[in-house]
């Protein structure tokens, strides 16, 4: 599996992309603040981390570090991404809903 989540500098910058599916405007509030974007695949076990201040990327050794550096463990960042999933999906039932009506 290959994950990116990408913090950037605003909420609507935030991504989370598995296996490119991608996921607009997640909750990462949890994702540790000076962290810009990240990715990791679990197959190859190489990722690399960027920072949004000015500390050099790291890469990390194994998904340990990885999770650790981010604030997050993988299955966290699948949560993430579900939840946002569904009220996108909530989202868009309640908006065709509302046109049906109409």
């Amino acid at each position: 599996m290959k994950i990116n989540i990408i913090k950037g500098a605003v909420s609507s910058d935030t991504r989370i992309i598995i296996d490119q599916n991608c996921t607009r405007q997640p909750d990462l509030s949890g994702i540790n603040q000076n962290i810009w974007a990240g990715s990791w695949d679990t197959e190859t076990k190489v990722g690399e981390i960027e920072f949004s201040n000015n500390s050099p990327n790291l890469v990390p050794s194994n998904q340990s570090e990885f999770e650790t550096s981010i604030g997050v463990t993988i299955s966290r960042i699948q949560e993430l991404k579900s939840a946002r999933d569904a009220e996108v999906q909530q989202e868009e039932t309640e908006a065709f809903n509302k046109a049906s009506e109409s």
